[in-house]
């Protein structure tokens, strides 16, 4: 048995011991904001580690702040009554106790912690105190739970599989994109889109049902880890006629309009023709625009 008392850099010495778990890791503490301390935890889990957190349910602790964690299949609990416990047991033969909760503001406190390790007998106490704190705590509640993940994806599959299929390529109008409440912020697909290619088509319409739902598009693609690179639409396009938002080619090529950011907080304006294979001609930036679409460029 080892047994080591810290009463200066309290912090460093919990990471350094964490980073000794392999399997699994139980924590008891009232308050948990310190979000060094959280990303340490955070990447044990994400390495297999099974993670078990008890916390004390009052708006000290952003329950936000454990999202990552939940998603990541660590289990977080909330404390019913007040819980003053300030320990973690690691690989169910190491503790860390003491006065320390895991908080900002702790760092900055005259605190200790006692690190006792591998001792089975004694972690084995904090475990059986773990279990019984457990008792008396409830689950907490996400956003959006990972059984509703699970079935929103079940319902965006169906959605997609009832889809009409379209031969490939056609254009979509975005130009007026429908969104819940929940999506005010988020950032719109907006103008026309061809769709070229059966990845691309599947992101967009994953991109539009979610903004139709009640559930925040950044957030959910956040915690699923996808990482959509939807670019701007184009801002004309000439000779297709939409029907219910789906456009075709009536030729090999069309004219497009596009809008690029040119510099610092500036943005031009280019035309350009799209041929049904994805090739763009050369592209040509222009100074104004006439009635009835006429424009007038300026080759520079």
């Amino acid at each position: 048995m080892n047994s080591q008392v810290y009463f200066e850099n309290i912090r460093e010495r919990i990471i350094e011991t964490l980073d000794n778990c392999e399997f699994e890791l139980k924590i008891a503490v009232a308050w948990f904001t310190d979000t060094k301390l959280l990303s340490k935890v955070e990447e044990l889990s994400r390495k297999g580690v099974k993670v078990k957190i008890i916390i004390d349910d009052d708006h000290i602790n952003q329950k936000q702040l454990f999202e990552d964690l939940y998603y990541n299949e660590a289990e977080i609990f909330l404390s019913k009554k007040l819980m003053h416990n300030k320990f973690c047991v690691i690989d169910g033969k190491t503790v860390i106790n003491g006065s320390y909760n895991w908080t900002y503001s702790a760092s900055s406190n005259e605190e200790n912690i006692n690190v006792v390790s591998n001792n089975r007998e004694f972690a084995e106490k904090f475990e059986n105190q773990f279990s019984k704190l457990l008792s008396k705590c409830k689950l907490i509640e996400v956003e959006i739970s990972k059984e509703r993940i699970i079935l929103l994806e079940k319902e965006f599959d169906k959605f997609y599989e009832k889809r009409t299929i379209y031969d490939l390529p056609y254009l979509i109008d975005c130009t007026n994109v429908y969104y819940s409440e929940k999506n005010k912020y988020s950032v719109m697909p907006n103008g026309y889109y061809l769709i070229n290619d059966s990845e691309f088509e599947r992101e967009i319409l994953w991109v539009l049902f979610v903004l139709n739902s009640d559930y925040s598009l950044k957030k959910l693609n956040r915690v699923l880890g996808k990482k959509y690179n939807i670019p701007k639409g184009y801002l004309f396009v000439d000779k297709v006629s939409f029907d219910d938002k789906i456009g075709f080619f009536q030729e090999e090529k069309i004219l497009v309009e596009e809008r690029k950011k040119t510099g610092y907080n500036s943005y031009s304006n280019f035309v350009f023709f799209l041929f049904k294979d994805g090739r763009k001609s050369n592209v040509i930036r222009f100074t104004h625009k006439l009635k009835l679409d006429f424009i007038l460029t300026i080759i520079f």
